[in-house]
């Protein structure tokens, strides 16, 4: 069966349905294709040897911000306009793009009144969006323009409605679907036990009666010992040299050989730490809002004291979180794998695969239950070296789980189910595509009731309830 190639001109008509289906106005398809192309063809110019990246909006200069909040924060995004305006071409793209990083900064782009589009101006403070999709942020700001679009690695596009992520382009394959594999199915069953063991402690340190008093905390807590997963691998994929990380139960390091052993447990700790902090910090707040509903006079000082103690604490472990995983990334910029436990904490790195066996029966799933019918057997010999080895570990050792980074930025989790070897590619990480929309005047997007991952429109300041009270 022959592969179909895809093209600019497919996710310029992938985003125009969705602007339809939104109910919204698509511009001339012509148009959006043409953007698309000068992206694609942008991100195929180097700068000393590394790809040109670019983040755009769609966004009319004469209506630049149509709907402001009623309290605008002091770092929301702003618009500057060029003097000059100059047509948005590949040349021009790619001598601007120097000037930017779609992690902080965007060219505003859209049609002259004779069609022809132009770069009008530059867009800041984007790294409030970047954040927020990488969970280096609770809140997520408005986004301005019809849509946005990025060049994030050689011909690799990804195109976005706000928050929400249309589709993406990587070289001539265009997806919609990414695959929900650490929320469902084999590989999430085979992280349960280290994420309920953690809950475990959790509740134990602070007590049933704390625990359970909000039904919430559970589902919470396995929200954040994801994203911290998630935030590993975004991590590595954002150096663009490619990586792995292989999570095993098996301490005797048969069929490995790890050039550098170490023993890093600092995430684990920190993320029950954090367990811990963050529900006595919410039941001081809790008390002290039941003081305040029922008009008394005095509050016991103890309670505003362990909500301070709290709140600081949790600010010290979301700091000593983000750079424990900052460490643990850059541990996969040295040849070989990762080594991982269960619990996320580190065994190993430069660790070298040496199973050499060829396997037969290798599979792709095109769903992240790995059902019968999801499967499709593949060639082992398509796949690279450090796909190969990780496919030999992960068949011989049961309860195994790996992840494989390409330099290209694809992402596989690698298992073996029911005696198959499975790959999923284009799995779920980054927050955008897990967040479910709803629309009640404000925009409101929550993963987990207390994770706090939200967009607020209202853009009041930096807490959610500041903004919805």
């Amino acid at each position: 069966m022959a592969v179909k190639h895809r093209h600019p001109q497919d996710l310029a008509e992938t985003l125009c349905k969705r602007l339809r289906k939104k109910g919204q106005t698509c511009p001339e398809i012509e148009i959006i294709e043409e953007i698309f192309e000068v992206l694609y063809f942008t991100s195929l110019e180097t700068e000393e040897a590394d790809s040109l990246k670019l983040h755009i909006i769609y966004l009319d200069p004469a209506k630049p911000d149509p709907d402001p909040p009623s309290r605008i924060v002091k770092d929301r995004w702003s618009y500057i306009k060029l003097v000059n305006p100059i047509p948005f071409t590949v040349s021009n793209a790619a001598k601007i793009a120097l000037a930017l990083d779609p992690r902080t900064s965007s060219l505003a782009i859209y049609p002259n009144n004779r069609g022809k589009l132009m770069i009008w101006g530059l867009i800041d403070q984007v790294n409030r969006f970047h954040d927020f999709i990488h969970y280096e942020s609770r809140v997520g700001p408005d986004m301005p323009g019809i849509f946005q679009a990025a060049a994030v690695n050689i011909g690799h596009i990804i195109a976005y409605i706000s928050y929400e992520k249309v589709a993406e382009l990587i070289i001539d394959r265009l997806l919609t679907r990414s695959q929900d594999v650490l929320r469902h199915g084999p590989i999430r069953n085979l992280l349960d036990p280290s994420i309920e063991e953690y809950i475990r402690t959790i509740r134990n340190s602070v007590g049933h009666h704390a625990f359970d008093g909000s039904f919430h905390w559970k589902s919470s807590l396995e929200d954040y010992w994801i994203s911290t997963l998630c935030r590993i691998l975004l991590r590595t994929k954002s150096f663009n040299r490619g990586g792995a990380y292989l999570i095993s139960p098996d301490p005797s390091l048969k069929g490995l050989r790890p050039k550098y052993r170490i023993r890093y447990d600092r995430i684990p700790k920190a993320l029950i730490n954090r367990g811990i902090h963050l529900i006595e910090s919410t039941i001081a707040d809790d008390q002290i809002l039941d003081f305040i509903d029922y008009d008394a006079e005095d509050i016991p000082t103890d309670y505003f004291l362990d909500k301070l103690v709290g709140e600081s604490e949790l600010l010290d472990l979301e700091s000593e979180i983000h750079g424990s995983i900052w460490f643990i990334s850059l541990l996969s910029r040295v040849d070989g794998l990762v080594l991982l436990r269960p619990d996320l904490s580190v065994r190993g790195f430069g660790v070298e695969i040496r199973l050499t066996d060829r396997l037969e029966d290798v599979f792709r799933s095109t769903g992240p239950m790995a059902a019968s019918g999801s499967l499709r057997k593949v060639n082992f010999d398509q796949f690279g070296t450090r796909h190969r080895s990780m496919m030999r570990y992960c068949s011989h050792i049961d309860n195994s789980v790996g992840f494989v980074i390409s330099h290209d930025g694809d992402v596989r989790a690698i298992s073996n189910v029911d005696g198959k070897t499975v790959i999923w590619e284009d799995i779920r990480l980054q927050l955008v595509d897990f967040i479910r929309r709803k629309r009640r005047g404000y925009e409101k997007d929550i993963v987990g009731p207390q994770l706090g991952y939200s967009l607020v429109k209202c853009n009041s300041g930096p807490s959610l309830k500041s903004c919805l009270s």
